[in-house]
């Protein structure tokens, strides 16, 4: 009995290990790699991305060469920059589908990263409708034209018409310009990386060696805007000295 007991111990045991492997390994498959960015899925929404980078660094040049070479590998470009010494600001533009590939490689220079953020905008219910409208209006405009086939118009009607289609332009035009303007935000992701320059410590000895020197042109100067009044005061000093010894022998001589 008690060998049967420890037999169905041994095989629950068993069993328990090969669920626990199997649920690790579905763990692992389902995972996604420590360092690797989703910003952006596979949907049929419209949805555009805006990502913030603050980057603090010795050398802003090194950092930021690299990343603008990664920007042009890319097929991306610098939208706006601006850089006064120990700070530049820049804009960048990347095609959407390869935007993670682009935030990895910005990932990549970890502790320099001080901080980041993801934004998404979901622009399909706007998207959609100017759709719409555009249909309806461009539908308008062609039966309209078509009315001004018609001989029978009037002057007057004719003129009404081709104001409504005037009209109907000019909100076209608009319309265009706000897809257009959707579909730029859309197929190019918007990346502003600001890089602060950190002075470099110094080592102990480096930092003595300032001392000394800063210490040795104060007793330069010390010594040089002294000089001139040490003279004075000396030749002062030795007139004096002299007045009185000779006033000292003279009244020697007159007792």
């Amino acid at each position: 009995m008690k060998k049967k007991s420890f037999i169905i111990l041994l095989l629950f045991i068993f069993c328990c290990l090969l669920v626990g492997c199997s649920a690790s390994n579905e763990a692992m498959d389902s995972g996604v790699s420590a360092g690797e960015n989703n910003a952006t899925i596979e949907t049929t929404r419209k949805i555009y991305y805006t990502v913030t980078y603050t980057v603090e660094t010795l050398d802003i040049r090194e950092i930021n060469t690299g990343i603008n070479s990664k920007v042009i590998e890319l097929n991306g470009y610098v939208s706006d920059s601006n850089s006064t010494g120990n700070y530049a600001k820049y804009v960048y533009r990347i095609p959407t589908s390869v935007l993670n590939d682009f935030l990895n490689y910005v990932d990549s220079f970890g502790e320099n990263i001080k901080d980041k953020t993801i934004k998404s905008t979901d622009v399909t219910t706007t998207y959609s409708q100017l759709e719409a409208r555009k249909e309806i209006l461009e539908a308008s405009r062609s039966a309209y034209l078509k009315l001004l086939d018609e001989s029978k118009l009037s002057l007057s009607g004719i003129i009404e018409l081709q104001n409504k289609i005037d009209e109907i332009d000019t909100e076209l035009l608009y319309i265009n310009n706000q897809l257009s303007s959707y579909d730029n935000l859309l197929d190019y992701s918007t990346i502003t990386i600001t890089y602060n320059e950190n002075e470099k410590e110094e080592g102990f000895f480096v930092n003595y060696g300032n001392y000394l020197v800063g210490l040795g042109e104060i007793l330069f100067y010390i010594f040089m805007y002294g000089l001139p009044l040490a003279l004075v005061a000396g030749a002062v000093l030795l007139v004096v000295t002299i007045i009185n010894k000779r006033k000292k022998k003279n009244s020697n001589i007159i007792q």
